[in-house]
């Protein structure tokens, strides 16, 4: 109760000298009387009137006390005389004045009284707030609670938001408990491999493997790692429960380009042939590969690659020939060339008239190789050798020479004719064989003519 209005009904009372006594020349006034709220009942004299009432006062003082439930007692004090009704009304220093009443009703205001709630919270420190608006955390005590029912909004991270009520009565207080239940369940994230980037509801929160608290209920995660397809799932989280949720990741197609020196190489990759050089793949999956590359006439190769994911790769091979090869110098041209018992050709003319072209042949595998020369006016007719071929070389031996006859020369001073054969000239001499095994220069200004004879079969 409010300590002004019970001191002015004491001063009222002091002033009144007592409850409706009347003054010595009684007159009779009247007086309607009401309240701000229906239902208030007034009391005088030791008898209670249901408001609103029409009361007939003669000369003297009153006080009338005003109640109803859920509301603080009002008063109304007034004096009555000769001259008409006045009431009182509080002063500076609590002193009262009389004011004359000019109307015929009075209605005294009335004011709910108001209650006191104190709400308690496990766990404690909870956010309090009613209608949207935050008034503290628990435990909080609330005061001048209107009469009637209410309610509240607790909030507190990491447990479900909860709601409480209670009702006022009057100015009794009235104590709330609530007990918040947790909404945090635990979830741990692993990967193979780790240190995959985790998103929890499209945020990043770290990497695998991960292992934290989180609020219970529908979840998206997404986990990516270079190399890698990503990851995306939904999971439900479970108050106090953990969820374990172990994820193997695809790695992501790998490229592979292969090429050699010479191209054209075939390229074999565990056992399957999938192309020749220069060779690009695009489906090539992480792991060990064993590249195999193979060109007729060259060594074959083999390498151990591996491919990361995601990741490209390039390989290069530089190809060794496994071959070698024969260069003959033969002389004269229009000799038949064997190799092995097989017709390679005939030796061909050069630039000058003791040159022959040379012959070449090649893509020989390693080992030893006969040649065999024949010419049918040679002496003698064949001649046969052997060559040594290696692995990545080219045989050159010496010159091989046929005898055979292939100028016919005159001698100025007798005017004789001879067949023999040339080896080579210059401007001023020959080098001349009359048979096998014998050569010997001639002065040019010695013969009277050289005729070349034709000597290709």
């Amino acid at each position: 109760m409010n300590f002004r209005v019970i001191l002015c009904g004491a001063v009222l009372l002091a002033g009144l000298c007592g409850c409706s006594r009347r003054t010595a020349e009684p007159a009779v006034r009247k007086l309607k009387l009401n309240a701000s709220v229906a239902g208030a009942r007034a009391w005088v004299a030791g008898r209670a009137f249901q408001l609103p009432h029409q009361f007939k006062m003669s000369g003297g003082n009153y006080l009338f006390r005003l109640e109803k439930a859920g509301y603080g007692p009002a008063w109304f004090a007034c004096r009555v005389s000769a001259s008409g009704i006045e009431t009182a009304k509080m002063a500076e220093g609590d002193t009262v004045r009389w004011e004359k009443l000019t109307v015929s009703e009075v209605v005294v205001p009335m004011r709910e009284e108001g209650g006191t709630v104190l709400i308690e919270s496990q766990p404690k420190a909870v956010e309090v707030s009613i209608n949207g608006r935050v008034l503290g955390a628990t435990p909080l005590i609330l005061t001048n609670q209107p009469v009637g029912r209410h309610e509240a909004q607790l909030r507190c991270a990491n447990y479900a938001e909860n709601a409480v009520s209670w009702e006022i009565r009057d100015s009794r207080p009235v104590i709330v408990k609530a007990d918040l239940r947790s909404n945090i369940g635990e979830i741990y994230v692993s990967s193979t491999p780790a240190g995959a980037r985790l998103y929890i509801d499209e945020k990043l929160v770290g990497q695998t493997p991960y292992r934290s608290t989180i609020v219970i209920g529908q979840h998206q995660i997404r986990l990516e790692h270079d190399g890698y397809l990503p990851y995306a799932a939904h999971v439900s989280v479970t108050q106090g429960k953990k969820l374990r949720f172990p994820c193997t990741l695809t790695s992501s197609p790998g490229g592979l380009t292969v090429t050699s020196s010479p191209a054209g190489a075939q390229v074999t990759i565990n056992g399957r042939v999938r192309g020749n050089t220069p060779l690009q793949l695009h489906d090539m999956q992480a792991g060990e590969y064993r590249l195999a590359i193979s060109l007729q006439g060259f060594d074959r190769q083999e390498k151990t690659v591996k491919i990361v994911p995601g990741g490209k790769l390039t390989v290069d091979f530089a190809l060794k020939t496994s071959h070698g090869g024969i260069e003959l110098n033969i002389y004269p041209a229009g000799v038949t060339v064997f190799l092995n018992n097989r017709r390679l050709g005939v030796v061909r003319p050069g630039e000058g008239s003791t040159q022959t072209q040379l012959m070449r042949i090649g893509n020989l595998a390693p080992g030893t190789y006969r040649i065999k020369l024949v010419h049918k006016r040679a002496n003698p007719e064949q001649q046969v050798f052997s060559v040594n071929v290696n692995k990545g070389e080219i045989s050159r031996p010496p010159r091989f020479e046929l005898w055979v006859p292939n100028a016919e020369i005159v001698w100025r001073d007798n005017g004789k004719a001879e067949l023999g054969m040339i080896y080579g000239e210059s401007d001023r001499v020959v080098l001349f064989g009359p048979v096998k095994g014998i050569k010997y220069e001639i002065k040019k200004n010695l013969l009277k003519s050289i005729k070349w004879l034709d000597i290709t079969e």
